[in-house]
């Protein structure tokens, strides 16, 4: 069965402020756009200064997908937080860097590289 959601959010370092949480396997747009606009919504930057995004399981990703990582990343830049994609899936790499945005977004190989 796959996973179709972003995972609940998880405090991880409560020092350096970071939160992770995990992407689905497919980043298509619809549902996830809202899910994850509602996460970052509520993430206040007195406590969570990154927020890293699990990325090691997506499968597919589509134009809609990279809308909502960069819209992600705009509001939470908007918010003084910080966006990091961990550890990208080839696909994702690849797609990325077709795209340029590979050097728009902050890259970590695993959570305890932040």
């Amino acid at each position: 069965m796959s996973d179709n959601k972003f995972s609940n959010i998880e405090i991880i370092d409560t020092i350096r402020g970071i939160a992770a949480m995990q992407a689905p396997e497919s980043l298509l747009g619809g549902e996830d756009t809202f899910a994850l606009s509602k996460i970052i919504g509520e993430l206040d930057n007195q406590t969570v200064h990154i927020l890293a995004i699990d990325v090691s399981k997506v499968l597919a990703i589509n134009s809609s997908g990279l809308g909502i990582l960069i819209a992600a990343n705009r509001l939470l830049t908007s918010k003084n937080i910080q966006f990091t994609l961990v550890n990208p899936s080839q696909k994702v790499q690849e797609i990325l860097s077709m795209t340029h945005l590979d050097k728009v977004f902050h890259f970590a190989n695993d959570l305890s590289a932040l």
